[in-house]
């Protein structure tokens, strides 16, 4: 992939905003590839249906981009992988099926996974999240697509939340990839060294973030060193996107002033 298509902007805090809004904005801040958050009113998908991914697909190409990662909605926890009941763990199966035929249908490559929700007081929650992840690796492999974990935010639940709990998913599901964001990893007191060192390889997608505790912020804002960070990743064998990420509701009025920031903000601290 060309250097210029390695920076990614993203559609999470655009919930106040039609899509056409946000692939103008990325358009103008001079971005070639986008990562798009599969959630309404951005895109619509649920257990039993999805949007014709191939007019998204025309909305993007139109605009001059190209979309390799969908990350689906997950943060109003109705579809957990992780329950023990069987008929809620088959609508489960059956949105993220959704979520890849839809995918599959833009041009996506790689569908991110964030297990949300999560009991603190139930046994096998990990191992109902495996067995359903089978189930959609292999899902995922008819439609050419990789599917990559990654650790949640504190604020959407605590089963998936840090280096140690998606090592050992990747370890359990033959075929699964990770997902590393560096805003998550800040709160779980780990490093890219961390990362790099467990799964390697396994890495084929980054949410890169700047942050001080956790939280989502404008590059800049935070403690976090991105060139550090790149150099650390590419040394590795790193070959995927860098998908610039604004998951707070702070962004959500102005979406577009915050990408801009964020955008220079990374190009500073990059050096560019």
């Amino acid at each position: 992939m060309p250097e210029q298509q390695r920076l990614a902007g993203s559609n999470f805090s655009y919930f106040c905003f039609p899509l056409n809004d946000f692939l103008e904005v990325q358009k103008r801040l001079g971005f070639e590839t986008i990562e798009l958050f599969g959630g309404s009113p951005q895109l619509w998908i649920d257990a039993y249906e999805h949007e014709d991914g191939k007019k998204i697909q025309k909305k993007i190409k139109e605009a001059g981009l190209v979309c390799p990662v969908l990350t689906p909605e997950t943060a109003a926890f109705q579809y957990p992988l992780w329950t023990e009941d069987e008929d809620w763990r088959v609508h489960a199966i059956s949105y993220w099926k959704q979520a890849i035929a839809v995918a599959a249908e833009i041009g996506c490559r790689i569908v991110c996974v964030t297990v949300t929700g999560g009991f603190l007081n139930m046994e096998k929650q990990l191992e109902n999240c495996c067995e359903c992840l089978k189930v959609l690796v292999k899902e995922a492999h008819l439609h050419r697509i990789q599917l990559a974990l990654e650790a949640a935010p504190l604020k959407y639940g605590e089963l998936v939340k840090d280096l140690k709990t998606v090592g050992w998913m990747i370890r359990n599901v033959p075929g699964l990839y990770a997902a590393l964001d560096t805003a998550v990893m800040i709160q779980a007191k780990e490093t890219v060294d961390d990362w790099v060192q467990a799964l390697g390889d396994r890495i084929i997608h980054v949410h890169l973030a700047d942050s001080c505790d956790g939280t989502y912020q404008v590059w800049g804002e935070g403690r976090l060193n991105p060139k550090e960070i790149v150099e650390k990743l590419e040394k590795a064998g790193y070959k995927g996107i860098y998908s610039l990420k604004l998951d707070e509701y702070d962004y959500y009025d102005e979406p577009a002033l915050f990408d801009e920031r964020n955008r220079n903000g990374l190009l500073e601290g990059l050096g560019r």
